[in-house]
C-alpha cells in the first residue's frame, strides 16, 4: 500500500503510480500475469489466480494488519505481493520482512510441516531508488555470508523495483513498464494497454467512489479534530458511550470510533490499529478498557459482548471476538429454534453458556446494537432469516440506534428520524440475507430520490455522527452530496 497517506490526488488525475488504481487495474489477470512475467522473466507462468484482491491480514489479536495491493498465486502455488509505494520512507526493507512473515502464516496451518510453505515473493514498485545504486530491479535472498554460492533454501524472496534506473540491467520490456510508472509514454504494447485499462477503470462510478470515501473524509475538518483530540494512549476518555457528542462532554473512545468509522476509517488506520489492539487485549483479560462501570450490569460480561461487537465491525475474522459471537450465535439459535424468538429458550441457553440465568434486559433478547453488530456472518441461513423478521418488526428497533419499529417507514423523509432509522438499516445490511429482507427500504430510498438523481435529508440530520462527511455544509450542495453519498452506500448492499 502505497500512497494514501500522501497529499490526496484527483480521482482524474490519478496514473498507474497510485497504489489505490494500480490495484484496480491488476485485477485484470492478464495484465497481472504479464507483469509478472516482465518481472521475472526466468519464470513461466501459465496463468494466476487471486486468493483475495487487496488482501488484509492480521493473523494475531497482537500484530499490525496489513493490506496487499495486489495478491496472487500461480498454477505451482508460487505466491506474489506486489506492492505499489510512492511514499519514500526509510522503513521500506523492514516492512517487506513484515509482510514476506505475514504472507507465510497465511500459508500454512497448524500441524502442517514448514516444507510445505510455497515460494512467495514480495515485489515494491518505487518511483525512486531505495538504494541509491542507479539499479532498476534490487532482488534479495538469504545467502549464506561465508560462501556466497551457498542459498538458505527459504523460498522467499523481495524485490524492489525502481522507475528511476539508470543502468542497463533490465530487460526493454520491464524497462518500458517502469517509465510509465515514472510518468513517460514509451511506445510499448503491454503500456498501451496499461493506459487503456486506466483508462476504463477511472470510468468506474464504483471504485471512484470508493476512492473518494479513502481519501476526502479521512482528511478533513471533522477526522482531524477527532484524531487531535486522543490521550497519550491513543484513546479518548472511557470507553463507552453511543450517546450523540456534545462539546460540554469528552468525546469516548466508542463514540471516536464510530465517528471515524462513518468517515471511512478502517483497520488499516493506525487510529484504529491502537484501539483494536486494546480491545483485544480487554476480551482476552489481558488488560482493562478502563475503569468504568456501571453495577446494574453484569460489567465484564457486557464489557466483552460491546467491544467484540466493535472488533468484529473493524475485522470481521478476528479470532478473539469471534469466540464471544459463537457464544451468542449458540444463544440466537437455541432462542430461535422453534422458528420464531421463545424467551424461555433463550433463557435456558444463557445458562448453558454462561452458568446462570439472565439478571439484566441486555441478557436476553438480542435487542442491542452490539447483537447486531456481533452475530453478522455466525449465524445459520435460516436462524439469520427469522432473525432478520424479528428485528425488523420488533416495536422497540434496535437499542441505541433507532427506538421504533424498522417495519415502519419514517413519515418525513428528510428528518432526523430517518437518518437514524437509516442507522439501524446499516447495521443490518452486511448479513447475507439482508437484500431480502431489506428491499422495502430501497424502494422507499429510490422513491425518494430527486429529478437530480440525488437525496437530501436536510440539515436537521447534522449531528456529529453520521453527517455532515464534508467540512461544511453552507453550500446545500455539499449537504446533499453526503446524503447522497451515504444512501448510494447503503444501496449498494441491499439492491
Amino acid at each position: 500500500m502505497g500512497d494514501m497517506e500522501t497529499k490526496q490526488t484527483k480521482w482524474e488525475e490519478l496514473s498507474i503510480s497510485n497504489d489505490f488504481l494500480f490495484g484496480k487495474v491488476m485485477q485484470n489477470p492478464k495484465l497481472c500475469k504479464e507483469l509478472l512475467q516482465r518481472i521475472l522473466p526466468d519464470l513461466n507462468i501459465e496463468r494466476i489466480e487471486y486468493p483475495e484482491l487487496q488482501k488484509s491480514i492480521n493473523m494475531d489479536m497482537d500484530a499490525r494488519s496489513v493490506r496487499l495491493d495486489v495478491y496472487v498465486k500461480d498454477e505451482k502455488e508460487v505466491v506474489y505481493d506486489i506492492e505499489m509505494q510512492v511514499s519514500h520512507t526509510k522503513e521500506l526493507p523492514k516492512r517487506s520482512r513484515y509482510y514476506q512473515s505475514m504472507i507465510d502464516l497465511q500459508l500454512i496451518d497448524k500441524g502442517q510441516l514448514y516444507d510445505e510453505l510455497k515460494r512467495s515473493y514480495v515485489i515494491f514498485i518505487c518511483p525512486f531508488d531505495l538504494y541509491g545504486k542507479g539499479r532498476h530491479i534490487y532482488t534479495f535472498e538469504n545467502i549464506c555470508k561465508e560462501d556466497g554460492s551457498i542459498s538458505m533454501g527459504d523460498e522467499a524472496v523481495k524485490i524492489f523495483l525502481n522507475a528511476k534506473g539508470t543502468l542497463d540491467d533490465v530487460s526493454d520490456e520491464l524497462k518500458a513498464f517502469l517509465d510509465y510508472v515514472a510518468g513517460k509514454k514509451p511506445k510499448d504494447a503491454y503500456v498501451e494497454r496499461l493506459e487503456e485499462a486506466v483508462k476504463e477503470a477511472k470510468k468506474n462510478r464504483e471504485w471512484r467512489h470508493e476512492y473518494m470515501i479513502q481519501t476526502n473524509h479521512k482528511r478533513g475538518k471533522w477526522a482531524r479534530q477527532i484524531l487531535d483530540s486522543r490521550n497519550g494512549e491513543g484513546m479518548w476518555g472511557d470507553f463507552h458511550s453511543l450517546s450523540q457528542p456534545t462539546n460540554k462532554k469528552e468525546l469516548t473512545t466508542e463514540q471516536a470510533i464510530r465517528r471515524l468509522r462513518v468517515l471511512g476509517f478502517t483497520k488499516e488506520d493506525e487510529a484504529i490499529q491502537i484501539v483494536l489492539e486494546r480491545m483485544c487485549l480487554c476480551v482476552s483479560g489481558r488488560k482493562k478498557i478502563d475503569d468504568y462501570s456501571e453495577k446494574t450490569h453484569d460489567w465484564p460480561l457486557f464489557e466483552r459482548l460491546m467491544l467484540s461487537a466493535w472488533i468484529r465491525l473493524f475485522e470481521p475474522e478476528n479470532r478473539i471476538a469471534m469466540e464471544v459471537a459463537r457464544q451468542w450465535a449458540y444463544i440466537v439459535e437455541k432462542a430461535f429454534s422453534s422458528g420464531q424468538y421463545n424467551k424461555n429458550d433463550d433463557i435456558e441457553a444463557f445458562y448453558e453458556q454462561f452458568g446462570r440465568k439472565p439478571k439484566s434486559g441486555f441478557e436476553t433478547g438480542f435487542g442491542m446494537f452490539y447483537h447486531v453488530a456481533l452475530l453478522q456472518g455466525v449465524l445459520n441461513s435460516e436462524t439469520e432469516k427469522l432473525l432478520l423478521d424479528y428485528y425488523i418488526s420488533r416495536t422497540e428497533g434496535i437499542y441505541y440506534v433507532y427506538y421504533k419499529c424498522l417495519g415502519k417507514l419514517p413519515e418525513t423523509f428528510a428528518s432526523k428520524e430517518t437518518s437514524h432509522y437509516l442507522a439501524a438499516v446499516e447495521a443490518l445490511a452486511d448479513y447475507q440475507q439482508a437484500r431480502e429482507k431489506l428491499g422495502f427500504v430501497a424502494k422507499w430510498l429510490i422513491s425518494n430520490k430527486n429529478e437530480c438523481g440525488s437525496w437530501d435529508l436536510g440539515a436537521s440530520v447534522k449531528d456529529g455522527v453520521y453527517f455532515p462527511l464534508a467540512d461544511s455544509w453552507q453550500r446545500k450542495e455539499l449537504r446533499i452530496s453526503d446524503c447522497t453519498e451515504r444512501i448510494s452506500k447503503l444501496l449498494q448492499k441491499i439492491t
